[in-house]
Formats: structure tokens, C-alpha cells, sequence
């Protein structure tokens, strides 16, 4: 059985169940979904439409 290395602060071992148990219906999260199951390329042109200028900015203000 896996054995996990990482331990949580009373030194138990960390499980890898998620923290959260509710699933997320929200936009971007459904996109994601579609993109990742079908690869739905509509889905990925909204996402790629609306993050594309964030993620060049952030790249451009940390040089």
C-alpha cells in the first residue's frame, strides 16, 4: 500500500483524499471540465481567450 512521505503537523501521514467534498459548478471550473473530458475546443477558446492576456502581463511584469 502507498506510504506517504509528506506528514502533516502532528507528524501523521497526509492523506490524499481532497479537502473538499462539493463539486464546483462555477464557469470556469465547467470549462476546465470540458476541455479536460472532451477536449472541447470551444470551451479551451474561452479560456484561452480571457487568461491569455493575464498569464502575458504577469509573465512581462516579472522580467
Amino acid at each position: 500500500m502507498f506510504q506517504s512521505k509528506f506528514k502533516n503537523k502532528k507528524n501523521e501521514p497526509m492523506s490524499n483524499k481532497p479537502l473538499r467534498s462539493e463539486k464546483r459548478s462555477d464557469k470556469w471550473t465547467l470549462l476546465l471540465v470540458a476541455v479536460g473530458e472532451s477536449r472541447d475546443r470551444k470551451a479551451f477558446a474561452e479560456l484561452f481567450d480571457h487568461f491569455a492576456p493575464l498569464l502575458k502581463s504577469f509573465a512581462q511584469a516579472s522580467k
